[in-house]
C-alpha cells in the first residue's frame, strides 16, 4: 500500500469513527414525543381524545389533572410536567393566582397546615368575620381564576349554597380525599368547603394536596 493510500485509509477510518459517535441522536430525545394541553381540566377523556402515542403531556401551572386522568397517565406510562400558561392565555386571559385558603372557622391544625401550603406551594390565606365575607371571598377567587379556591367554615352546607348563586361559581363541600375526586370528575368543582371540626393535621393536609 502506498503511504498515500494508507494516508486516506487512516483519514476515512477516524471520519467513520466521529460519524458513527456523532451522529445517532439519543434514545430518550427520539422517544420522548410531547403534546401540550392548554385546557383548565384534564380528565381521563381528555387525555384520550388528545395523546396519541405521545409520551410526555405539558399542561399549565393550574391545570386541574382529575384523579382518573392521573389514573390514565399512570397505566400507560406518560408523564406529566407542568409549565406555564400558553402565550395567548397570559396575553388576553385574567391572571391567574395562586391557591386561596378563606378562612371563616380555623383550628390548631388548619393553621398547622395552612402555615405550610403557604409557604411550600404559595397559597393565600385570607380571614373573613362571617359566612357572608367568606362567600363573597370566595367568589372573588373563583372570578379571578384562583386555584384551588377553599374555605374552611363551621357553616359548609350554607356557604356552598350562597356561592353556588353565582354562574360561575361550582362549589361543593368535601369531607375527605374521595369526595373531592367525585366533585373535579363530575362538575369540574372550583371552590371547595371543608368544615374543620374534629380534623388531623395529617387529614388536613392529605386533603389538601388533593386539591393541587
Amino acid at each position: 500500500m502506498t503511504e498515500q493510500a494508507l494516508i486516506e485509509t487512516i483519514v476515512a477510518q477516524v471520519m467513520s469513527r466521529l460519524m458513527t459517535s456523532a451522529s445517532p441522536a439519543p434514545a430518550n430525545s427520539v422517544a420522548k414525543s410531547a403534546i401540550r394541553l392548554d385546557v383548565k381540566v384534564v380528565t381521563e377523556d381528555t387525555l384520550d381524545a388528545s395523546v396519541n402515542g405521545h409520551s410526555v403531556v405539558e399542561v399549565g401551572k393550574r391545570t386541574i389533572v382529575t384523579p382518573t386522568g392521573r389514573d390514565w397517565l399512570r397505566r400507560r406510562n406518560v408523564e406529566l410536567i407542568r409549565g406555564k400558561s400558553s402565550t395567548s392565555t397570559a396575553a388576553t386571559g385574567p391572571a391567574t393566582s395562586d391557591g386561596v385558603a378563606i378562612i371563616q372557622s380555623s383550628s390548631e391544625a388548619v393553621e398547622k397546615v395552612l402555615d405550610q401550603f403557604n409557604s411550600t406551594a404559595g397559597w393565600q390565606p385570607e380571614r373573613v368575620a362571617g359566612r357572608d365575607d367568606s362567600v363573597r371571598s370566595a367568589v372573588n377567587a373563583v372570578n379571578r381564576d384562583a386555584s384551588p379556591v377553599i374555605v374552611f367554615s363551621s357553616e359548609p352546607e350554607a356557604v356552598v349554597c350562597e356561592a353556588n348563586r353565582n354562574p360561575k361559581v361550582r362549589a361543593a363541600v368535601v369531607d375527605d380525599v374521595a369526595a373531592v375526586g367525585r366533585v373535579k370528575d363530575s362538575m369540574q368543582g372550583n371552590l371547595f368547603v371543608i368544615s374543620p371540626a374534629n380534623r388531623s393535621f395529617f387529614e388536613l393536609r392529605y386533603l389538601l394536596h388533593s386539591l393541587v
